[in-house]
């Protein structure tokens, strides 16, 4: 797979000098907002994306990402999709149409003429076309498994560093043609998915015994080939979702495919994790993680970020806990409100929260004058739903519902004593609220509620009398 690769790891100190020399650098680390249409010619390893990536854009509140087509050839190399013939040939058609904004490869052996032709034809009906280019796990676990199929494969076998071992010089291959590729093109074009990485990543973990629902190595796979099992399909996703929208997925919704795995929820999470950390590391993914929001509760000290006269009190796990004084209660003293010092316009806020029984809070934001809240910003209702009959009738004060007046859409929350799990997004007019891995609420800034509501403010915490308890608050402007 790799002997072809080999003479040309030797010219990457020269090609990464003329990369620096000549190539048109893009926007790394700007997200991108609208919807993509994503047209993919690839093999087993890749064919299974789009549709789970659809549903993936669809939790992430992008409306308008498009499916633009799908060019499926098993074992196929990228230059096998070019060669099918121009009448049946979708992907240069639709390329032709200048109707594909990421065109989604995925070569086996290298190099391949095929990621040049088609960058080349991609580029000129769409000059801001991306072609992401996948790095996928070895078959077989070898790095020479395409022309040397084993008798027999122990998925369970390797160990991490073995892994290591077999993936190197496949990825400093994968890597040095892809540099090759944009340096040709003089500018960056193509972008690295490193899938590869982050399913070494995911069985480190399985090794570690910390990998929810996954109990071995090859929980993964379907057969020795390593044909991936939903949980693998739903990392790969996730690693094309990073690269294709220059976002995070950590805090998405349980995507269908994950919707029968066992702690399909905690697993959702690592697998999001993992991926994120795989793309950002990646020198050629084209994202770079400005930060992950910043890491509000620094251990022992609340000064550094927060505002607030109320007894909340850090511990040195990072759990910050709000306990009333005596006399203390209602939801009017403001000041005892646990508020950040900077104010945001659009951002995306996650944090983990946990009541008592009959809890109540909430988690304000644009928040214009902070000595009277409820008339000059707008609250995410936290409060303890749980205990709510089932099939009750939701209301905007329901964990998730938008005060005033946008009850949330189900009842996500856990019982009280239990962590839960909110992201809030706003950007532009929109505000997307996911509660355990849930979209409850969806709503926008013009709404008649909290449409006289300031575009801007500040953001915190409700002191409402009752115990309460955070922990993990990030908060990214973006």
């Amino acid at each position: 797979m790799f002997e072809r690769s080999r003479s040309r790891l030797r010219l990457g100190a020269l090609t990464l000098a003329l990369l620096g020399a000549g190539l048109q650098a893009s926007s790394q680390t700007t997200p991108v907002d609208r919807g993509q249409r994503v047209f993919t010619c690839g093999h087993s390893f890749l064919v299974f994306v789009p549709g789970i990536l659809a549903d993936m854009a669809k939790g992430a509140g992008i409306k308008d990402h498009k499916m633009a087509g799908l060019s499926s050839i098993g074992g196929s190399r990228v230059i096998q999709h070019w060669n099918v013939a121009d009448e049946k040939n979708k992907a240069k058609e639709a390329l032709r149409h200048g109707t594909v904004d990421v065109l989604s490869l995925s070569p086996i052996h290298l190099p391949d003429e095929g990621l040049e032709k088609f960058a080349r034809l991609a580029l000129e009906h769409n000059p801001k076309v991306r072609v992401t280019v996948q790095e996928f796990w070895l078959p077989f676990d070898l790095h020479d498994g395409h022309t040397k199929r084993p008798k027999t494969v122990d998925h369970d076998a390797p160990t991490v560093t073995g892994l290591k071992k077999e993936h190197d010089l496949y990825f400093k291959s994968m890597d040095e043609h892809v540099r090759e590729q944009n340096r040709k093109l003089e500018k960056e074009v193509l972008f690295v998915v490193p899938v590869g990485q982050a399913v070494i990543a995911l069985r480190a973990k399985i090794i570690d015994g910390k990998a929810p629902g996954l109990k071995k190595q090859s929980d993964l796979f379907i057969d020795a080939i390593g044909h991936p099992r939903p949980p693998l399909q739903a990392l790969v996703a996730y690693c094309h979702f990073a690269v294709i929208y220059r976002r995070t997925p950590v805090g998405l919704p349980v995507p269908d495919v994950l919707a029968r795995s066992d702690d399909k929820e905690n697993l959702n999470r690592l697998l999001q994790e993992l991926a994120w950390d795989a793309v950002t590391h990646h020198s050629l993914s084209g994202v770079k993680d400005t930060k992950q929001g910043v890491s509000l509760l620094a251990r022992g000290d609340l000064s550094r970020n927060w505002t607030t006269t109320g007894n909340w009190k850090l511990d040195n796990e990072g759990v910050v806990t709000l306990m009333p004084r005596n006399g203390e209660k209602g939801w009017q003293r403001y000041d005892a409100y646990l508020w950040l010092n900077k104010q945001y316009r659009d951002f995306a806020a996650e944090f983990e929260y946990m009541v008592e029984k009959g809890g109540n809070s909430g988690f304000y934001f644009h928040v214009g004058d902070k000595k009277d809240t409820v008339k000059n910003g707008i609250e995410v209702q936290i409060y303890d739903s749980a205990s709510k009959k089932r099939g009750a009738k939701l209301t905007d004060h329901d964990s998730g519902g938008i005060i005033p007046g946008i009850p949330p859409t189900k009842n996500a929350a856990k019982p009280a004593g239990e962590w839960n799990r909110m992201k809030v997004t706003c950007t532009g007019n929109k505000v997307t609220v996911i509660l355990n891995g849930e979209v409850v609420n969806e709503a926008t800034l013009d709404s008649r509620t909290i449409q006289d509501r300031p575009a801007i403010g500040y953001i915190g915490f409700q002191d409402h009398g009752l115990p309460l308890s955070l922990r993990n608050i990030h908060v990214q402007e973006l």
